[in-house]
């Protein structure tokens, strides 16, 4: 049996699931650190009573970048994993002290380390030199990597991973929470806008107002936009909706993601205008819910998730005439709504924690990742596009 350690930030509701299924496997024993409790800005309820796994949760300092992110500052995790003499170490992320860590222990003690990133290239802090230099530095030290996706995979290969190293472990939520309400076809005139997620700047909810705004008053009033979620910018974005005196422009306050589903039904398309995002599980969520989705280059998840045209479109981020052109597609072919909602059904069906698991499984045991093969498949035979 492998003793496998994963180090990762704080507790989370798409990460339990995940954990579960790799502990219920039998050739693995999973220990995982988790580098603090809780921090500012996330307010998940995290079912502990399914949990499956043995955990500690660590009393670390961070610091929080303008993008939101954290840097975990931590001590001790050295004995931990003296303690427990681990086969495989999982870390989440390059730029925490715990990582750092774990990596110097997994040199000394040669066992197998692995980086699992969802960083790529359109991260806002994703251009400093130093900082890049670092990373490489990091990443030529790492046994094998773990990307959330194909922009991740690409960025990681930027700093001298090699590209059979890296396994892809698609980012994924409980599809089940999403899917109770059954998709039907549009019956009414009103084309419902939906964003989830943290109000903060980087997120293009300006940019988002700005497009809806700008589309045509002959028709404005034949959509409708909602946004659902908190953050730094919740005040202003509520004095720009008065100052434009848009009436069809809806703020809500944040609700856990279990609780989503029913948002969702309510709704005819997604929409992420993220400027830089490592991934977007909101996407994930929309889309098993069976929204099309319209989405921002920028987005991680853009890449994997979005296939333009087929089950939604995918715009230059910082373009607002684009989002523009998307959002009245839909205006222009109503039954786009229902066909591309199917087809995200479809697509999100791989993205699921089973797979999940089983690729941070083939990564651990340096096997064949048979998820990115199933993925590419599918791909090829109902949307003719490649994976890659």
């Amino acid at each position: 049996m492998k003793k496998l350690i994963i180090i990762t930030e704080i507790p989370s509701h798409y990460r339990l699931p995940v954990f579960n299924k790799i502990a219920k496997n039998k050739n693995f024993s999973l220990f995982v650190i988790y580098l603090k409790d809780n921090v500012r800005g996330r307010s998940w309820e995290i079912m502990w009573e399914e949990n499956k796994f043995d955990f500690i949760i660590l009393k670390s300092f961070y610091i929080t970048r303008k993008d939101g992110s954290n840097k975990y500052i931590s001590l001790g995790v050295s004995n931990i994993l003296a303690k427990h003499d681990p086969d495989v170490i999982i870390c989440d992320g390059y730029n925490h002290t715990a990582s750092i860590e774990a990596l110097i222990y997994s040199k000394r003690n040669n066992i197998r380390c692995l980086l699992r990133s969802e960083s790529n290239v359109n991260d806002i802090r994703s251009n400093f030199f130093l900082l890049e230099l670092i990373k490489k530095f990091l990443v030529r030290n790492f046994s094998g990597f773990i990307s959330s996706g194909l922009f991740s995979r690409e960025y990681l290969q930027s700093l001298g991973a090699k590209y059979e190293d890296i396994w892809i472990a698609p980012d994924s939520v409980e599809n089940h929470w999403y899917k109770k309400c059954k998709y039907k076809k549009k019956s009414n005139k009103i084309i419902k806008l939906l964003f989830v997620g943290r109000i903060m700047e980087h997120k293009g909810i300006f940019n988002l107002l700005r497009a809806f705004k700008s589309i045509n008053e002959d028709i404005l009033n034949d959509f409708q936009l909602t946004y659902i979620g908190d953050g730094n910018k919740t005040s202003e974005l509520k004095d720009n909706v008065k100052k434009l005196k848009l009436k069809n422009v809806e703020l809500v306050d944040f609700i856990q993601p279990k609780k989503l589903a029913f948002e969702y039904s309510k709704h005819d398309i997604f929409i992420m205008p993220t400027l830089s995002d490592p991934w977007g599980l909101v996407v994930n969520e929309a889309m098993a819910a069976g929204l099309p989705i319209i989405c921002s280059n920028k987005a991680g998840c853009s890449k994997d998730l979005v296939i333009d045209g087929w089950n939604g479109f995918v715009y230059e981020g910082s373009k607002i005439t684009d989002l523009k052109r998307c959002i009245l597609e839909f205006h222009k072919d109503i039954d786009l709504i229902y066909k591309m909602g199917q087809n995200s059904q479809k697509l999100i069906a791989l993205y699921c924690s089973k797979n999940a698991a089983n690729s941070i499984i083939s990564a651990s045991l340096n096997q064949k990742n048979l998820v990115e093969e199933e993925i590419n498949s599918f791909r090829l035979k109902h949307i003719g596009v490649e994976y890659e």
